[in-house]
C-alpha cells in the first residue's frame, strides 16, 4: 500500500469521503435513537412498557447478529486476502458492477463489524434482563441501565472514529470493479492506540456487567417455580455460550495474528461464525420460544384455585411473548 499525505488526496477522493461520512453519519443516528429510546423507557415508562420495548427490540439484534455473522462467513471464504475477509470477498463479486452499492455495503459491514462484539454482548444482557424484569425489576435497573449507556458510548466512539479518523487513514475507491486502497500510515499510527485501549476498556467493563447481571440470575433462581427455574437456567446456559464463543477470537488473534496472518483470519472468522450462527439459531428455536410462551400463559403458584376443565384460569403474569 501506498502513503499518502492529507494534502494529496484527490478531490473525488474527498467528496467520495464526504458521502460515506454520511453514511456513518446515518447509521450513529439509528443506533443512537434506538438506544436513547430504550434508556428513556427505562427512567421514565412505566416498567409493563419498558419490557415491551425491550422485548420487541431483541428480534432486531438477533437478526442484526445472525446477518452480520452470515456476511463474515461468506466474505472469509471468497476473501483473497485477510483484509478482504472483513468485506471484500463475497460484496466484491456480487457488486461488482454497482461500485456505488459496493461502496455502501463495506462502510456497512465495517461499521457492524466494530460493533460485532458489543451486539452479540447486549443481546446476553437483554435475555437476562427481561427474566430480572419479571421477578424484581427495580432491584438490578441500575445494571441494566448501565450496560446499555455503556453500549451507547462504544457505539458512539467507534461511529466518531469512522466518521473523523478512518476516512483520513484509510482512502478507499473502486477501480475496475476492485477496491483501491491507500494508508495514511502517521494518521494510523496516531489514532489506533486509544482505539485499541478504548475497545478493551469497554470489552472489561461490558464483561463485568455481564458478570454481575449473571449472579443477580442466579440469586433470582432461589425459592421460585420448577418451571423458572428450568427457564432461567437455560437463558444462563444461551448466554453464557453466546459470550463465551469470542473467547477463542481473541486467544488465536492474540497468539498467531503475528505469525500467521492470513490463516488466523480465516479459521477465526470462518470457525467461530458457524458456532455463532448455531447459537443463534438455537435462540430463535422451538424450544426457548416455548418455554416463554408457557411461562406467559401460566399462572403464578399462589393462584392454585381450582377451575373448571373447560375454563383458563386468567395469569397474572406480565407478558414477554415476544422475547425472542
Amino acid at each position: 500500500m501506498s502513503t499518502v499525505t492529507f494534502t494529496t488526496i484527490p478531490l473525488e477522493d474527498v467528496e467520495h469521503n464526504m458521502c460515506k461520512m454520511i453514511f456513518h453519519l446515518v447509521l450513529f443516528l439509528l443506533g443512537a435513537v434506538l438506544c436513547g429510546r430504550m434508556i428513556v423507557n427505562l427512567w421514565q415508562a412505566s416498567k409493563e412498557l419498558s419490557r415491551n420495548i425491550c422485548s420487541r427490540f431483541a428480534p432486531f439484534l438477533n437478526f442484526l447478529h445472525l446477518a452480520t455473522n452470515i456476511l463474515v462467513w461468506f466474505n472469509t471464504l471468497t476473501g483473497l486476502r485477510a483484509e478482504e475477509s472483513t468485506y471484500g470477498g463475497f460484496l466484491l463479486k456480487l457488486f461488482e458492477h454497482f461500485p456505488f452499492a459496493l461502496q455502501c455495503s463495506k462502510q456497512l459491514c465495517l461499521f457492524y463489524f466494530h460493533v460485532q462484539w458489543s451486539i452479540s454482548v447486549l443481546l446476553v444482557i437483554q435475555r437476562i434482563i427481561t427474566v430480572i424484569w419479571y421477578l424484581n425489576p427495580e432491584k438490578y435497573m441500575w445494571i441494566c441501565v448501565g450496560a446499555f449507556m455503556m453500549l451507547s458510548f462504544y457505539c458512539g466512539c467507534v461511529s466518531v472514529y469512522l466518521l473523523v479518523f478512518q476516512e483520513t487513514v484509510q482512502i478507499v475507491r473502486v477501480e475496475n470493479g476492485k477496491l483501491v486502497e491507500e494508508t495514511n500510515i502517521a494518521a494510523l499510527d496516531f489514532t489506533k492506540n486509544w482505539v485499541f485501549i478504548l475497545s478493551d476498556v469497554y470489552m472489561v467493563v461490558t464483561i463485568i456487567s455481564t458478570v454481575c447481571l449473571l449472579i443477580a440470575l442466579k440469586v433470582q433462581i432461589q425459592n421460585t417455580s420448577e418451571q423458572t427455574r428450568k427457564l432461567k437456567n437455560k437463558m444462563a446456559k444461551s448466554a453464557i455460550w453466546n459470550a463465551g464463543l469470542y473467547i477463542p477470537i481473541v486467544l488465536w488473534s492474540a497468539v498467531y495474528a503475528k505469525y500467521i496472518h492470513d490463516r488466523s483470519s480465516f479459521f477465526g472468522n470462518y470457525n467461530i461464525s458457524i458456532l455463532l450462527i448455531c447459537t443463534d439459531i438455537y435462540t430463535l428455536s422451538t424450544p426457548v420460544v416455548s418455554f416463554f410462551l408457557g411461562l406467559s400463559s401460566r399462572p403464578p403458584n399462589n393462584q392454585n384455585t381450582t377451575m373448571p376443565p373447560n375454563q383458563v384460569k386468567p395469569s397474572a403474569s406480565p407478558q414477554i411473548n415476544n422475547f425472542i
